[in-house]
């Protein structure tokens, strides 16, 4: 795990982003937060779109108001996948959970994902049922 004050983003180390946000409402757009330590951190309203957060340890940490509250995160590969009760964002791509149930496959093939991934993926969308508003 890499700690926070390792971690570079915009010339400053995490730790004085998140000092300087207070964490609550910080701008995490862009942040490459790979394999970070973020345990317990209060990251409610956090603005995360494009963060790197594979392999991040997140666990306990308040995370609502991002995203309309993620619920689910998950890493097959290629990209991270966020879900939220009404969103699925994977990579660059965010959609419904019906429009991701009908077009995986398409947006898999559409980014270069091989079947093995697309397969991955395709079983974490459809086990996501217990979120959906």
């Amino acid at each position: 795990m890499r700690e926070l004050k390792d971690i570079i983003h915009n010339g400053k180390n995490m730790l004085e982003w998140l000092e300087i946000n207070k964490t609550q409402d910080a701008n995490l757009r862009d942040a490459d937060l790979r394999c970070a330590n973020m345990s317990g951190a209060n990251l409610s309203g956090a603005n995360l779109r494009y963060a790197n957060l594979r392999y991040a340890n997140l666990r306990d940490a308040n995370l609502s108001g991002n995203y309309s509250e993620v619920l689910s995160v998950f890493s097959a590969g290629q990209h991270q996948g966020i879900a939220t009760c009404t969103h699925i964002a994977i990579g660059c791509e965010r959609h419904t959970h019906q429009e991701w149930r009908d077009k995986y496959q398409s947006i898999g093939e559409k980014h270069k994902y091989t079947s093995e991934q697309i397969e991955r993926y395709r079983a974490w969308i459809f086990s996501l049922d217990w979120i959906i508003k």
